[in-house]
């Protein structure tokens, strides 16, 4: 296997895993190309600048390797991360189960990639750094990644770690009025001179954290979010119990119907929602694709807002921060199933529908939060419209992401040949968006690759 060529399209957390893990493994001679329009960025969640922004998890559990879980809050201890924090502005120290700015967390992943790179060096494997987008995989004569500045790249495998990809609201609204993607890091340059109220679509992680940008950037006026539920994240908390499922119970359960009475009755007889929610997830895959395609789907329509809004937790301080906004009436959130939205002499009016009654909103802004576009057919990358139309990826039947084997080779005329990893594997696996779930697939995808490590 020496000599094999990999492309990698993407360099956030997924890519840079990718690449590390196969430095790891692979024997010299391999060539790594990393193809991504910012070599620099490693990933939109930990390029921001803005130090509310928090981790969701506790570091002592954000270990960029399954093998060393607390990897994280070791390297907090160490010189490089105390340079780091006097380059951020951050006087605080962290203990391991504290919830750590990402801007931090992105120091952490620099230094990865630069102990990354020193392997690499060592191992005689060769990173070669396209700063460019893909725009296509050419697949008639052997594989070729193609890119926007004119590369055609031959490789033996591909893997697809572009990251996630933003919906689009009300496309047909002015681009002055309607903030597409609050990560830019202009996105909220002027927010200080902003009307009251702006207006929030979405709720989620992306709402909360949106309200913190606006505060940080000098926006003074009144929020309000809005979506079909207007559920907000629940918080993490300290849990003085623990709980565990008997696997053999929760695998004996045929239907979704089944899980689902299992799981009310762990939460009526437990003292405590979060063990019992944390306690699913090393089986969430699994029990997912054991779920029939109806089931599933039943589950998406009804349950997964749901689920989202438990299992994606906020840090503590930055959920004390959301219920003083909405205490203070400075942060509204409504439930809306349905609205409308016209220009009126260039001012955006937003009608909510809440049951029999209409509400009226004319917001300077509106700011999308309404999270990731998981349908792959509504793609805006020219790589996913010709890998969809040359046959080379097939949208997965929940209409999450794409179709993936259990090696996390993506079905289509470059099987076995092409990997995929992170958002795009949500149908095949519900969760693959977090840290835990992700650095387990970029291990998976090396593994694949090459299942006896080089000595």
């Amino acid at each position: 296997m020496s000599g094999q060529r990999i492309a990698i399209l993407g360099f956030g957390f997924s890519g840079l895993m990718v690449v590390s893990q196969l430095v790891r493994r692979a024997p010299a001679q391999t060539i790594c190309y990393i193809v991504a329009d910012d070599l620099n960025a490693l990933g939109v969640a930990y390029s921001t600048h803005n130090i509310q922004h928090l981790l969701n998890v506790p570091a002592n559990k954000m270990g960029a390797f399954p093998d060393v879980v607390d990897g994280f809050s070791c390297w907090l201890e160490t010189q490089d991360a105390a340079l780091a924090r006097q380059r951020l502005g951050i006087s605080a120290e962290y203990a391991p189960t504290d919830f750590v700015p990402r801007a931090l967390y992105g120091a952490y992943l620099q230094s990865i990639w630069e102990e990354t790179q020193r392997q690499a060096v060592a191992r005689g494997i060769f990173l070669k750094l396209v700063e460019s987008c893909a725009t296509g995989i050419a697949s008639r004569n052997g594989l070729a990644v193609l890119t926007e500045r004119g590369d055609a790249i031959a490789v033996d495998h591909v893997v697809l770690a572009t990251g996630n990809a933003p919906k689009t609201i009300l496309p047909e609204l002015p681009a002055s009025v309607v903030i597409q993607d609050p990560w830019s890091s202009h996105a909220f340059a002027n927010a200080h001179e902003w009307a009251s109220p702006v207006m929030l679509m979405g709720m989620g992680l992306s709402g909360v954290d949106v309200v913190l940008s606006l505060r940080s950037a000098g926006y003074t006026g009144e929020v309000i979010a809005f979506s079909r539920h207007g559920l907000v994240p629940q918080a993490h908390a300290p849990v003085s119990s623990i709980f565990a499922f008997d696997k053999q119970a929760l695998l004996a359960q045929p239907s979704l119907a089944g899980l689902v009475r299992l799981v009310r009755q762990a939460l009526a007889e437990h003292l405590e929602w979060r063990p019992v929610v944390d306690a699913l997830r090393p089986y969430t895959a699994l029990l997912w694709q054991r779920l029939t395609l109806r089931e599933q789907q039943r589950f998406l329509r009804r349950m997964l807002s749901i689920w989202n809004v438990y299992r994606h937790r906020m840090a503590p301080d930055i959920a004390a921060t959301i219920r003083e906004e909405i205490m203070r009436t400075t942060l509204r959130v409504v439930a809306s199933p349905a609205y409308t939205v016209r220009m009126e002499e260039a001012q955006p009016v937003v009608t909510l529908h809440i049951g029999a009654k209409e509400e009226v909103v004319r917001p300077s802004r509106i700011v999308n939060c309404t999270g990731l576009q998981m349908a792959v057919a509504q793609f805006s990358s020219p790589l996913f419209k010709q890998a969809l139309a040359d046959g080379l990826i097939e949208p997965h039947a929940t209409g999450l992401g794409i179709a993936v084997d259990p090696h996390l080779r993506a079905w289509g005329a470059a099987y076995p040949h092409l990997y995929a990893i992170g958002t795009l594997a949500t149908g095949q696996l519900l969760e693959s968006t977090a840290v835990p779930e992700l650095r387990q697939q970029a291990l998976q995808v090396a593994m694949a690759l090459f299942p006896e490590a080089a000595a």
